[in-house]
C-alpha cells in the first residue's frame, strides 16, 4: 500500500473508490485532499484504453492512496473488488464517494444499508444523450441505485436537472466540469514552447493553418469522418494540415483512408503523446476537432480551450457544454459531414498561418469555466451530505 498524506487535517472523512488514476484527476484529487481527510482507492493499475505513465501520477498525487487487486475482473472492464468493505470499515468514512453504477457501488450501497452512519455519494459520466444509448442493465442500476443514495456528482447542469425531473430525486446533486487546473496547466504550455516550435519546424507546419485531433483512435472517435471532412477543406484558399494524436486500433485503417483520399503528404499521424510533447501539440494546433458518436465528457475540449485553441465538436460530445458558438469554437450536428466542412472552413479562415512568432507566445485561455469553481462544486455536494 501506498500512502501521501494531505498537507492539511480535517475532521471530515472522505473515500473515494475510483476507477483509475488519470492525467486530468491528479489536481482534483490533491485539492480535494486541501478540503478532506481523503484517502483514494484505484480499482485499476491503469487505463484500459490508455497507457498513462503511472509513475509520473503517482509522483504528483499529495493523498493517501492505495491500488485494489483482489478479486477478479469481469469483462476486461469491471473489477469486482470485494476489499472494498474493508477499506470502509477500517477507514471509516462519513462519506464515500463510487464511480457510476459499478460493482463498487453495489458493494459499497450494500455497506452504506447495513451501516446507517456512512453516506454514500455517486460520481458519474452520465448525460442525457449517453442514457439514450443505455444497456438494459445499466439502466437497471441507475433505477436501482439513484433512490438509495445520498447524492449525486455529474457533469453537467442538465444531468442534474434530468435526474431531479425523471426520477424525482431530493437528494443533493451538484454538477462538477472535470477540468484541469489552469496554473499547471499553463506552465506545461510555457515550458513547451522550444518542442512546440521544432516540432512545426520538423513537419513543415510554419506557413500552415493546423487543424488538431487529441484521443484514442477509435470507431466512436469518428476519425475517419473528420479525414474525409478534412479532405474536403478548400485547400487552394489557404495551406491546412491535418494533425492526428493519439492511438489505438484504427489506426492503420486511417492511414490507409489517407491514401485512398490522396491527401496523405497533409495529414500527420504523431502517435501517442504525454507530458511536453502532448502540451506542445496545443501549442501548435489552431483548430481542435471532435466529432465523437459520443463522448460522456471530453476532457481534451478543456485543455484545447485552456491553451487558447477554437474547438469544433460534435453535439453528441459532452464537453459542448463549454462552447460558445462564434466565441471559442462551434458544434455541430453528428453525421452531418457537410455542416462539419462548412464549419470546418468558417473556422479554418479566421485563423492566422503559424509562425514562430506566434509560436513564442501563450495564447489566453478561451474557458469560461475554472477548474476552482469544480472542486468548490464537489465540495460543497459532499459537505451537505455530510450534514444531512
Amino acid at each position: 500500500m501506498s500512502k501521501k498524506k494531505s498537507t492539511m487535517k480535517i475532521d471530515n472523512q472522505l473515500l473515494i473508490i475510483h476507477p483509475v488514476l488519470a492525467p486530468y484527476r491528479v489536481n482534483f484529487f490533491n485539492s480535494l485532499g486541501s478540503l478532506f481527510n481523503l484517502k483514494i482507492c484505484f480499482e485499476f493499475s491503469n487505463s484500459w484504453n490508455n497507457n498513462f505513465d503511472q509513475a509520473a501520477l503517482r509522483a504528483a498525487l499529495r493523498v493517501r492512496y492505495k491500488y485494489l487487486t483482489d478479486g477478479f475482473i469481469l469483462l476486461g472492464r469491471r473489477a469486482f473488488r470485494p476489499s472494498i468493505l474493508r477499506e470502509i470499515y477500517t477507514f471509516k468514512p462519513q462519506v464515500v464517494v463510487t464511480s457510476e453504477f459499478s460493482l463498487a457501488t453495489i458493494i459499497t450501497l450494500i455497506y452504506c444499508h447495513i451501516s446507517k452512519k456512512t453516506k454514500h455519494v455517486i460520481w458519474t459520466d452520465d448525460n442525457p444523450d449517453f442514457m439514450l444509448l443505455d444497456s438494459k442493465i445499466r439502466k437497471y442500476l441507475r433505477h436501482l441505485t439513484l433512490p438509495r443514495v445520498n447524492g449525486v456528482i455529474c457533469l453537467s447542469s442538465q444531468t442534474a436537472e434530468y435526474y431531479r425531473s425523471t426520477y424525482g430525486l431530493k437528494i443533493p446533486i451538484e454538477s462538477s466540469l472535470m477540468l484541469q487546473e489552469e496554473t499547471e496547466f499553463s506552465k506545461g504550455l510555457e515550458e513547451s514552447t522550444n518542442l512546440a516550435v521544432s516540432l512545426a519546424e520538423s513537419n513543415n507546419l510554419i506557413g500552415k493553418r493546423i487543424i488538431l485531433f487529441v484521443g484514442r483512435l477509435s470507431v466512436e472517435k469518428q476519425v475517419a469522418a473528420l479525414i474525409r471532412a478534412f479532405g474536403n477543406v478548400n485547400d487552394r484558399i489557404v495551406e491546412t494540415r491535418l494533425v492526428i494524436v493519439g492511438h489505438g486500433p484504427e489506426k492503420s485503417n486511417l492511414i490507409q483512408l489517407a491514401k485512398d483520399l490522396g491527401i496523405e503528404s497533409r495529414v500527420i499521424f504523431a502517435g501517442n503523446v504525454q507530458g511536453l510533447h502532448r502540451y506542445a501539440w496545443y501549442r501548435v494546433g489552431q483548430l481542435l476537432v471532435l466529432p465523437s458518436s459520443f463522448e460522456a465528457f471530453g476532457a481534451v475540449v478543456n485543455e484545447a480551450l485552456l491553451s487558447g485553441m477554437p474547438v469544433l465538436c460534435s453535439d453528441k460530445v459532452g464537453a459542448k457544454a463549454l462552447i460558445s458558438s462564434n466565441i471559442n469554437g462551434d458544434i455541430f450536428k453528428y453525421g452531418n459531414d457537410d455542416e462539419l466542412v462548412l464549419k470546418m472552413n468558417g473556422i479554418i479562415k479566421s485563423l492566422d498561418s503559424l509562425t514562430i512568432p506566434s509560436l513564442s507566445k501563450i495564447r489566453p485561455s478561451l474557458m469560461s469555466h475554472t477548474f476552482y469553481e469544480s472542486v468548490q462544486n464537489f465540495s460543497n455536494l459532499i459537505k451537505k451530505v455530510i450534514a444531512s
